[in-house]
């Protein structure tokens, strides 16, 4: 009897491994991660805020000089309005300096230490004209800066990082430990002020997880605010001007007027 033929048997074909992506540590959203409405709105608070934050860099080299008030608020509010602007024309595809992505503006550090030199020679008129021509020149130069990106390697983009996190100590040093031009002494306060915020926001960022650690800057901002009013920084009244201030108002501005040579 004739043997009846068998099947061809077939390998079978194996499901190809599926590849799991490893986040990296310290990741806690990837790049195809979405977080839920309300952690991207306190997010976006946070990063309001710290963008805000930028304008304690002038207002820093100002109280250094021992200006008014009135110069404060018009250093203030002219920084925060020119971001905001400035954030608009860069995040639009028309227009000379668009490019259509939402970077906020802030302020270059590295100007700091030549607006407290013109500061010293000229006054607020002096910086505002010392301003005026960095920005003409820098907008210039922003059209045609990537065509000489081959003369800054990262050696010399290190180095001038250096320098100007450099030009930044006696500013920085002076803020922390609570020095002035009338009383060059350090006051154990303000050397506890910093101190402590500081190694808040350390751990925080170092060994927080979860929303903890992606919210720490606004959890320092506001711990640093109660220690600071701890140590008697922030007074009673105080409180009680910022809770009367008007929600939305008018920004006030009292322009210095332009110079561009010493006094």
């Amino acid at each position: 009897m004739a043997a009846s033929p068998q099947p061809a048997v077939t390998p079978s074909r194996r499901a190809p491994p599926v590849e799991t992506k490893r986040r990296p540590v310290g990741i806690i959203y990837g790049r195809d991660d979405r977080p839920s409405n309300g952690t991207l709105a306190v997010l976006g608070l946070q990063h309001a805020a710290e963008s805000a934050s930028k304008v304690t860099l002038p207002v820093s080299a100002l109280l250094s000089l021992g200006l008014p008030a009135q110069s404060l608020e018009t250093m203030i509010v002219t920084t925060l309005l020119v971001s905001g602007l400035c954030c608009l024309g860069v995040s639009g595809k028309r227009g000379l300096f668009g490019f259509g992505y939402l970077a906020p503006v802030a302020i270059l550090s590295s100007f700091v230490a030549p607006a407290l030199l013109a500061a010293r020679a000229g006054g607020l008129p002096l910086v505002a004209g010392m301003g005026l021509i960095t920005g003409i020149v820098v907008a210039a130069l922003s059209r045609v800066l990537h065509r000489w990106r081959f003369l800054f390697p990262p050696e010399v983009v290190g180095l001038i990082a250096f320098m100007v996190g450099a030009s930044q100590s006696t500013l920085a040093v002076s803020r922390f430990l609570g020095l002035s031009r009338a009383d060059q002494n350090p006051d154990p306060k303000y050397l506890a002020v910093a101190a402590i915020t500081l190694a808040l926001l350390a751990s925080l960022t170092v060994w927080g997880k979860g929303r903890v650690r992606l919210f720490s800057s606004s959890l320092t901002v506001v711990g640093g605010y109660f220690v600071a009013h701890a140590f008697g920084f922030i007074q009673s009244d105080q409180w009680a001007r910022v809770a009367a201030a008007p929600f939305i108002d008018l920004p006030r501005i009292h322009p210095p007027g332009l110079a561009f040579t010493p006094r």
